[in-house]
């Protein structure tokens, strides 16, 4: 083979890796969850474990559909009475590797209820979204987070845009005053190439604690 085309195979092949790199980072969940934090609460830290899968649709069979699992870090703490500033970083099958920072504005705070509006972005990912908290008990919330984020580059192997809403549903139970506990079902949605909408459904197990 001509050196020169070795040459060119190469450069494509990194190329290659890198637009997986770069396209592919994107969180999976968007947490910590939105309930009230105050300055006194310090920082919160936590964990994530992501499972689900890709391209679920009516036509999809057991052999297409793609099953993922991520792992995921996330830190916020409060640096006024409306503003929480933090960062995200994830590793696994569904997104590679990644990290970003988060900027949560709290809108309303009420007696167990929380309104809010947050973005992110990093490397290479960007998303906004509205996080609502409603307090079933002061330790037990449900909460959710619609939010729209550039997909990863496994998601744009079955969906045609590269923006993707997500519609997430959790429940947090604050065991104590520093752990947390939470569970996370969720699905993001695309337009895939067969001109259908395919789903991308997962189940995300958390927990925190302040420091």
């Amino acid at each position: 083979m001509h050196p020169l085309i070795q040459l060119a195979l190469r450069a494509m092949t990194a190329l290659t890796v890198a637009y997986h790199t770069i396209w592919a980072c994107a969180p999976a969940v968007h947490l910590p969850p939105p309930v009230p934090m105050g300055k006194e609460d310090g920082f919160t830290v936590g964990g994530s474990l992501v499972g689900g899968a890709w391209d679920v649709n009516q036509q999809a069979s057991l052999e297409r559909v793609t099953p993922f699992v991520s792992g995921q870090a996330f830190g916020m703490v409060a640096v006024s009475d409306r503003w929480n500033v933090g960062g995200t970083a994830y590793l696994g099958m569904s997104t590679l590797l990644g990290a970003g920072v988060i900027a949560r504005l709290d809108l309303v705070e009420a007696n167990r209820f929380y309104l809010g509006a947050q973005a992110g972005g990093g490397f290479a990912y960007g998303s906004i979204g509205v996080p609502v908290g409603v307090g079933v008990t002061d330790s037990l919330w449900l909460y959710t987070h619609p939010n729209v984020s550039t997909t990863t580059i496994s998601a744009s192997n079955f969906y045609v845009n590269l923006l993707q809403p997500q519609v997430p549903l959790g429940l947090w139970w604050q065991t104590t005053d520093t752990l947390g506990l939470g569970l996370e079902l969720g699905t993001s949605a695309g337009r895939d190439y067969g001109d259908g909408v395919s789903f991308a459904p997962y189940a995300a197990l958390s927990l925190s604690t302040k420091l």
